[in-house]
């Protein structure tokens, strides 16, 4: 199965959240593959959150936390869907 856009986005959100609110520490670094790339970057409000990142590039995004009066309830997103493959791929 495969995580849904909306999914992938409440589940960022959740992580960006959970980090931000628990960690004191001045600067934080994540490493992640690329499918987390899009969503991280649309949660953060970034201009082009559709950037396609290549094997071995790399974005860097500075990010300024700031506290917002948001409700807590965030849904769930769409549920997981099955993977699409291409016919070689395919059994």
């Amino acid at each position: 199965m495969v995580e849904s856009p909306s999914a992938q986005l409440v589940r960022v959100r959740k992580l960006l959240d959970d980090v931000f609110s628990s960690d004191a520490n001045p600067f934080i670094s994540f490493t992640t593959h690329g499918v987390v790339v899009a969503p991280l970057l649309q949660v953060i409000g970034y201009p082009n959150a559709a950037f396609n990142l290549t094997t071995g590039q790399a974005i860097p995004v500075l990010v300024k936390a700031e506290r917002l009066d948001v409700p807590e309830s965030l849904g769930a997103g769409d549920p997981p869907a099955p993977a699409k493959t291409c016919p070689p791929c395919s059994p």
